[in-house]
């Protein structure tokens, strides 16, 4: 699944911190930044500023709220046995 937001700038943008109250942060990449790929892909990098820590960083982080919102699987979610069925004689397995 894949959306795209579009944001018309009518001299709101950027925001104003100091007349902030209030921002909501949702979502588990938020607070756990994914900064590369994976496999032989993956750098670790020496520093990883988060979207969480870069929101709270730029307004009072007493007007940030956080919630990880839905929760994000790491790699492959494992299948339960007792899920798996032989197509053809409908036993386990």
């Amino acid at each position: 699944m894949a959306g795209t937001v579009m944001v018309k700038n009518d001299g709101v943008l950027p925001l104003a911190p100091a007349s902030v109250t209030g921002v909501a942060v949702i979502g588990h990449n938020a607070r756990h930044a994914r900064t590369q790929g994976g496999g032989s892909a993956t750098v670790v990098p020496e520093r990883i500023v988060t979207p969480l820590d870069g929101i709270r960083a730029a307004f009072r982080p007493e007007n940030v709220s956080y919630t990880v919102g839905a929760v994000v699987q790491e790699g492959i979610a494992e299948l339960p046995l007792e899920q798996l069925r032989n197509p053809v004689t409908g036993g386990r397995g």
